[in-house]
């Protein structure tokens, strides 16, 4: 019985080292592992206007997307028809609700319309402006030119007749080149490239008599 009982204690003295680094080994791996990212977009509008021009209401409705795009996983081309999810690095909320909020916010600054509101709002619009986001993802088809793509369709809708009518209707695509394949510049370009649609976008709608229409 006493040789069992050293046996024993031999066996946990020499157990111990063996188990603490079995331990101290996966607490090594766990924090190698890879920790997720999370971005939002944020486009700063270069010159506000604070005035209104017009004196219609606008509401921007959530944007749609292509089931392409609709995770949140950041999107990455490879080959003419090879696309990749980064599960590592994502959009903190679904990229059209960011698209959205971004456009929401840039015309309400425009001073194209007197308010600029959301669906949940009860005033009635004047005029209803739709989106479809077709391209969103980081183009790495060719060595050394990586580029953020951004793609989106806007429909504008007069609501101030019996029979809503389309009025405007335009498709944009801006390709901004990047200087390194890190998800933050990624996101930097694709935040140049919705500025550049929105600036776009502001400008055609300039064009138009929107106290009554086309």
């Amino acid at each position: 019985m006493r040789h069992r009982g050293k046996l024993f204690s031999l066996y946990s003295f020499y157990s111990l080292p063996i188990l603490f680094l079995l331990l101290a080994g996966c607490a090594k791996l766990e924090r190698n592992f890879p920790e997720r990212n999370y971005y939002i977009l944020n486009i700063p509008k270069s010159n506000p206007t604070s005035a209104p021009v017009s004196k219609t209401v606008l509401e921007v409705r959530r944007f749609t997307i292509s089931p392409n795009f609709t995770g949140r996983e950041f999107v990455y081309r490879k080959g003419e028809n090879s696309y990749e999810a980064d599960f590592y690095n994502q959009f903190f909320r679904t990229p059209s609700l960011l698209i959205t909020e971004e456009t929401h916010r840039w015309l309400s600054e425009s001073g194209l319309f007197k308010y600029v509101v959301d669906s949940t709002n009860s005033v009635r619009p004047d005029y209803i402006l739709a989106g479809n986001i077709n391209g969103l993802y980081g183009d790495y088809r060719t060595s050394g030119s990586p580029r953020a793509v951004v793609g989106i369709q806007f429909f504008l809708t007069d609501e101030t007749s019996a029979n809503s009518q389309i009025i405007f209707r335009n498709n944009y695509r801006r390709e901004v080149v990047l200087r390194d394949n890190s998800p933050d510049t990624l996101v930097e370009g694709w935040n140049e490239a919705l500025g550049q649609i929105l600036t776009a976008l502001e400008e055609d709608l300039n064009k138009f008599n929107l106290d009554h229409g086309e």
